[in-house]
C-alpha cells in the first residue's frame, strides 16, 4: 500500500546514527547528578532551546534518570511482528508496563510508573521506524522530567509573590500538593508525548535530509497512568480496547439468559489524505491527493501524517499526532496496537473476537493459551491468522491483557 524506496547504503547509515545515540546514552548515564532538583539553569534554558534532542546530547546537561529497559515481551505485555509477503520488515514496536519517571510533585520528587506500548509502521525503509523506537523512552521520560520542573518552578514563582516570609513553607506545601494533582500529571504526560513525537521527527528529519533518506513512519502509542489511557496518533496504524458486555435475554417461560457479548471500542481514527480536514491541509499547502490504488499525497504516500517523510512536508503532511484520553473500566479485557497490515486480514471485531475465544478458554479467567490459536502468544496468533487471511503488509501487534493488569 506504501510507496517504498530502498538503498543498501542505508543500513550502514542507521547504524552509524544508531551508534551516535548509543555512545550519547552511555555518556548521560555515566554521568549522574543526585535528585531532580541538581539540573542547572543551563540544562533549563538547553531545553527550553532545542528540546529533549538538545539535552541528550549535551554531556553537560546528563542527570539522573533511570535507563528504559528493553521491551518487556511477558504475559503483560504481548507483542509480534511478521515480515508476510513484503520484501523487508519495516515495522517497529516498543512495550514497557513497568517505566519508571521521575516527576516532580507533592513536595518533591516522585517516581512514577507509567506503562509504554507502541507501534511504528514504516515505509520507504525501516530507518524512521527503527530510530522512533528506540528514542520514544528516552524523549518521553526528559520531557516529563522537564515539563514536571517548569510546572513546579511556576508556582513556587508565584507562591514568593503572594504569600509572606514566614508564611511561606506551610502555605507552599498545601499549594504544591494541590498543584501537582492526578490532572496536573496527566496535562505534563500529554504535553510530554506530543513534544516526544515533534522530537523524535525533527531528530529523524535532519538525519534523513543529510543522508537523502526517504523513509517515513506511523505513530501510534499508549501511555498507562493508573487506571488512565492515552492514545497519541500519527497514520493508519490502530489502537482499540475489547470489551466484555454481559447482556440478560429473558425466554417465553420468563427464564432468563446471561450471555457475554463482545464490544469493540476505537480509540484512533485513521490519517488518510480523503478525510475531509486532511484533504483540505494538503490542498492548501499545494499538494494534491489522487487515487492509485488507495488515496495519495502527490500520488505518493497512503498516510497524511506521519514522522520523516521529509520531502512531503511542505505539501501538508505533519507529524502532529492526535490524542484521546480514556477512563479504564473492568470490563475492558484488552487493549490492541497494531499496524493496519493487520487489517488487511482482519477487522478490529475479528481480532477482539480471536482474543475473546482465547480467554473464555480459561474457567480460571487465567491469560492462557487457547486450543484455537497453535501459537505460543495471542500476538502471534494475531499475527498469523491476519497473514492466513491475505494480508500482504508487514503485520505487527501489541496486546495487552487488562484484567489483572492495572498500571499503578
Amino acid at each position: 500500500m506504501k510507496k517504498s524506496v530502498k538503498s543498501d547504503s542505508f543500513t550502514v547509515l542507521l547504524l552509524m546514527e544508531k551508534f551516535k545515540i548509543e555512545c550519547i546514552l552511555v555518556g548521560v548515564l555515566f554521568n549522574v547528578i543526585v535528585g531532580c532538583h541538581g539540573r542547572s539553569d543551563s540544562c533549563m534554558r538547553l531545553y527550553n532551546e532545542g528540546g529533549a534532542p538538545a539535552v541528550l546530547q549535551s554531556p553537560e546537561c546528563s542527570f539522573e534518570y533511570i535507563h528504559p529497559k528493553n521491551p518487556n515481551h511477558t504475559t503483560k505485555c504481548q507483542f509480534a511482528s511478521l515480515k508476510g509477503r513484503r520484501k523487508y520488515q519495516e515495522d517497529r514496536v516498543f512495550c514497557d508496563l513497568d517505566m519508571q519517571i521521575d516527576l516532580l510533585g507533592n513536595l518533591g520528587p516522585e517516581n512514577v510508573k507509567i506503562g509504554v506500548a507502541a507501534v511504528f509502521d514504516g515505509h520507504g525503509g525501516k530507518e524512521a521506524s527503527e530510530l522512533a523506537a528506540q528514542l520514544l523512552p528516552y524523549y518521553i521520560q526528559l520531557h516529563i522530567s522537564f515539563l514536571s520542573q517548569k510546572e513546579m518552578e511556576l508556582f513556587e514563582d508565584g507562591h514568593h509573590m503572594a504569600f509572606p516570609l514566614e508564611t511561606e513553607f506551610k502555605s507552599l506545601e498545601t499549594h504544591l500538593r494541590r498543584r501537582m494533582n492526578e490532572s496536573k500529571t496527566m496535562e505534563v504526560i500529554q504535553e510530554a508525548v506530543l513534544l516526544a513525537v515533534h522530537d523524535i521527527d525533527l531528530t529523524f528529519s535532519e538525519v534523513a535530509l543529510r543522508k537523502h533518506l526517504l523513509s517515513g513512519t506511523t505513530a501510534t502509542i499508549a501511555i498507562f497512568v493508573d487506571n488512565e489511557l492515552l492514545v497519541a496518533n500519527v497514520g493508519d496504524s490502530k489502537a482499540f480496547l475489547c470489551s466484555e458486555m454481559l447482556q440478560t435475554s429473558v425466554d417465553t417461560n420468563s427464564k432468563s439468559t446471561s450471555m457475554t457479548s463482545l464490544q469493540v471500542l476505537e480509540l484512533t481514527e485513521d490519517h488518510h489524505p480523503d478525510r475531509d480536514d486532511e484533504n483540505a491541509r494538503i490542498t492548501a499547502a499545494g499538494g494534491f491527493v489522487s487515487l492509485l490504488g488507495v488515496p495519495r499525497v502527490n500520488g505518493i504516500l497512503a498516510v497524511s501524517r506521519s514522522i520523516g517523510d521529509v520531502y512531503l512536508k511542505r505539501y501538508g503532511v505533519i507529524a502532529e499526532p492526535e490524542v484521546k484520553w480514556h477512563h479504564l473500566d473492568a470490563s475492558e479485557v484488552f487493549l490492541v496496537v497494531a499496524s493496519d497490515g493487520i487489517f488487511e486480514g482482519l477487522n478490529t471485531q475479528e481480532v477482539c473476537r480471536l482474543l475473546h475465544e482465547a480467554y473464555s478458554q480459561d474457567e480460571n479467567q487465567n491469560y492462557s493459551r487457547s486450543f484455537n490459536c497453535p501459537f505460543s502468544s495471542w500476538a502471534e496468533c494475531i499475527v498469523n491468522k491476519a497473514y492466513e487471511k491475505g494480508s500482504t503488509d508487514n503485520l505487527s501487534v501489541v496486546v495487552i491483557p487488562l484484567r489483572n493488569n492495572v498500571i499503578t
